[in-house]
């Protein structure tokens, strides 16, 4: 199955189990099926945001928690020879503000993936629509696009408004650990 398929079912799942039978309280429409479905532009909104905050939040719990247990208890003596100090509660403003931001990012996201879904970018699912150049090359300019993307960000986030309204809770906690990776 190629990646179209795997998405469009996700989204399909969501659709019916989660919008219609526990959100709405419906029976899902039969006539329904992953590829032919006539959802509204707001809905389709609705279940991407959902998708991308459910895969955020499954995928930054985990990560953070072997992170910090890593770090912080398990080779603390390692990476922390001089200890640090965590002030009370930094812990939980650091998970709430990366939540906070989560579903921020996710939103932002939305339109692209959108995008994406209605055909409108470049993106591709087919490894013979390119040469095997494009294919091994891709991987690196994406990161090296995104990375982009996020100085020019970050130092805009800086910038005096930006800052103080959107950025500087994230310059409050002195010593960070892994929860803070999207505060």
């Amino acid at each position: 199955r190629d990646v179209v398929a795997v998405m469009e079912e996700i989204v399909h799942y969501v659709n019916t189990e989660v919008v219609d039978r526990l959100l709405l309280g419906v029976e899902p429409n039969p006539l329904n099926t992953p590829y032919t479905f006539d959802y509204s532009l707001w809905r389709q909104t609705a279940v991407m945001s959902f998708i991308l905050c459910a895969g955020a939040v499954l995928t930054y719990f985990p990560v953070c928690t072997a992170s910090y247990l890593h770090s912080f208890v398990i080779f603390k003596k390692k990476y922390f020879p001089k200890g640090y100090h965590i002030e009370p509660g930094q812990i939980w403003a650091e998970i709430s503000l990366s939540t906070r931001s989560m579903f921020i990012m996710a939103l932002l996201t939305v339109p692209l993936e959108l995008l994406t879904l209605y055909g409108y970018t470049q993106v591709y699912y087919n490894i013979e629509d390119h040469s095997l150049l494009y294919f091994y090359l891709s991987p690196v300019l994406f990161l090296l696009f995104t990375d982009m993307n996020i100085y020019w960000i970050h130092r805009w986030l800086h910038w005096g408004p930006a800052y103080k309204y959107l950025h500087k809770a994230h310059h409050d906690f002195r010593e960070v650990t892994p929860f803070s990776a999207l505060a």
